[in-house]
């Protein structure tokens, strides 16, 4: 269950937006509604309204604007009554929902399998497969699967710190990390997660590595704790030994930063769609 809550809260908050837009333009749309009748074969039209308590009508000729504004008002009528229905709905399947964590399942087991890892309860060939995609886009990650879950060297610094489990079983070690790993599996698409590369002698991780369409290797560097100097000094280390080896920023690597803590999600959505899928 790829964050199915989150993605709920995204598109609630997306109609709710909407919402706001088509009331605020209902509530300037003219006072009254459109009436029509026939009359000798042809159509007319007229404006109903009240008028201190009394109805009253005006005939509208072709092409008087106020025909189309009052058209406008009644289309964002239904529209909005829908939308306030989609909310209840997707706010009520958000609060039945139960968005499953690995440790929780895990804990549900026997003794005998909760004494297990959890990679033990994964195939990766199997959790990675591309959901929701079609076409090329489909079987251009489904050719990169094979990689990403073969074994490869993995960063053993650290791994009291990997506390944040992702919906495939790959714990990862920030909430930005978490967001950015369930971007990549939302959309199908495969990854080493802290892939050991040697560089000049030296060992370097980057957080997420892919291959490309001619399998040669990119990568995604986060950091997400550039207000503390240290970890900023070693960024930036980091990031004179990768340009040593020629991995280098709108080549082979890509590079985002929180911002105070934050991450932002619609960069991350848009890297992964337009910088991350299209390369492989």
């Amino acid at each position: 269950m790829n964050n199915i809550i989150g993605r709920i809260e995204e598109i609630v908050a997306e109609q709710k937006s909407l919402l706001k837009r088509y009331t605020t333009e209902k509530e300037g749309c003219p006072t009254g509604t459109l009436n029509s009748s026939m009359n000798m074969g042809k159509r007319r039209f007229y404006l109903r309204y009240y008028d201190g308590g009394k109805r009253k009508s005006e005939t509208l000729h072709d092409g008087d604007r106020m025909i189309s504004e009052l058209a406008r008002k009644e289309y964002l009528k239904h529209i909005i009554s829908d939308i306030e229905r989609n909310i209840l709905v997707l706010e009520k399947a958000k609060n039945n929902l139960k968005e499953y964590d690995l440790e929780e399942v895990i804990r549900k087991m026997p003794d005998a399998y909760r004494r297990l890892s959890s990679e033990s309860f994964f195939d990766m060939e199997n959790e990675m497969i591309a959901l929701g995609l079609e076409g090329d886009d489909l079987a251009r990650c489904n050719r990169h699967i094979g990689w990403a879950s073969a074994d490869y060297e993995k960063n053993q610094y650290g791994k009291e710190y990997l506390r944040f489990n992702t919906s495939i079983g790959i714990k990862v070690r920030s909430k930005s990390e978490l967001m950015i790993a369930e971007e990549l599996i939302s959309n199908g698409i495969p990854f080493r997660y802290e892939q050991v590369l040697h560089i000049g002698g030296r060992i370097v991780v980057p957080d997420f590595s892919f291959e490309d369409e001619k399998c040669d290797p990119f990568y995604w560097e986060h950091a997400g704790m550039m207000m503390n100097t240290d970890y900023a000094l070693r960024h930036n280390s980091k990031m004179k030994l990768y340009e040593s080896a020629g991995i280098v920023p709108w080549r082979n690597l890509i590079v985002t930063y929180d911002n105070d803590g934050i991450v932002n999600l619609p960069m991350i959505k848009s890297i992964v769609k337009y910088e991350i899928l299209p390369r492989l």
